[in-house]
This record gives C-alpha cells, structure tokens and sequence, in this order.
C-alpha cells in the first residue's frame, strides 16, 4: 500500500471568505480541517464536506469546510464554512468524532 500526495493551492471563494469573518474562523482553522480531518463526507452534489472538532472559547465544536477538488487547476475551491456544536452531528460522525 502507497500513497500518492499532490499539492494544491487551496482557494477560498468570496462567499467562504465572507463566512470567515461572520464566523469569526481563520482560513488557517479551515486549512487544517482539510489537511487533517476527522471525518470525510462526499455530497451529492459531489462537493466534499471535511468535517474536524475544534476547541473554541473553551467548547469543542465541528468545524464543517465545504469545498470543490479542481483537478485541472491543481487547487481546492472551499465554497463554505461553518461552525456547529459536535453534539449536532455526533450520531452521523460517532464513530470518528469521539
């Protein structure tokens, strides 16, 4: 078994920056939630949903990065990112969110 890295610059679009600052997330939190996620969720729409606990003000949240692999461009296009408490997605991530 092997593994293949390819870099890619990951691009954040207006609507994702402006989440950022409504947030109060820094694109290096989201960075790390695609770098290193504790779950991986393929939509239907076929966007890819990183999904990592973060600590916040003292209270563990899931940071939720939603975003686009494009190819072609050799970057990720984060089209969206939002905080939710872990409570609200642990029946769905149990098993890698504990």
């Amino acid at each position: 078994k092997f593994a293949i890295i390819i870099f890619m610059e990951i691009y954040f679009t207006g609507h994702a920056k402006y989440q950022f600052r409504e947030r109060n997330i820094s694109p290096t939190e989201v960075e790390q939630t695609i770098e290193r996620p504790d779950k991986i969720l393929k939509q239907a729409s076929g966007r890819i949903r990183a999904v990592r606990r973060f600590k916040k003000q003292r209270k563990v949240y899931a940071l939720v990065a939603v975003y686009e692999v494009e190819v072609r461009k050799h970057r990720i296009e984060v089209v969206t990112v939002f905080l939710t408490r872990l409570a609200r997605l642990k029946n769905i991530y149990e098993t890698t969110l504990r």
